[in-house]
């Protein structure tokens, strides 16, 4: 039982490092991404590059479109859940929903100094840190299906890639 729980670990990290490294002009999900990801997404590019992985499954053999179908449907992310978590925490929890560890953890990290400071002599870095930290991810608010749609476009891709790898 807890080998098989490692060859499952394995297989997530595995598979995360595949998601990472997939681009096709667009954002990576993880670890490289910047603090103006939203912005720099093409809603065009991503609904496009969304439709060419459609017509990838699509040429999937029975067998291998089910496989594709559950295992993305079990690890797609929601656009509204992103968007709630946002909104609602500003702390970096929704770049982690994505799997931006790092960057949430930035986020997060940001907004406790910026509180503490607020308590402090420099009550005012505390507030521009807070107040940067805001419309950087207002902005990422506004674009939340898209930034959600890339991270899931580069997770269809990578299934796919290792489908069709198998074949």
């Amino acid at each position: 039982m807890a080998c098989g729980a490692a060859v499952t670990l394995v297989g997530s990290v595995f598979d995360a490092a595949q998601i990472r490294t997939k681009s096709a002009n667009l954002t990576t999900l993880t670890g490289d991404t910047n603090m103006l990801e939203a912005l720099k997404l093409n809603s065009e590019d991503v609904s496009d590059h969304e439709e060419e992985l459609r017509l990838r499954a699509r040429a999937l053999a029975d067998e291998d479109r089910l496989y594709y179908f559950k295992r993305f449907k079990s690890e797609m992310k929601d656009p509204d859940t992103y968007a709630v978590l946002n909104w609602f925490f500003a702390a970096g929890l929704h770049h982690m929903y994505l799997g931006d560890w790092l960057r949430g953890a930035i986020n997060l990290g940001i907004l406790i100094v910026g509180i503490a400071l607020l308590f402090g002599a420099l009550a005012a870095l505390g507030i521009a840190m807070i107040a940067g930290l805001l419309v950087v991810e207002l902005m990422a608010l506004f674009r939340s299906q898209t930034v959600v749609a890339n991270h899931n476009n580069l997770l269809s891709e990578a299934i796919l890639d290792e489908i069709e790898a198998e074949n």
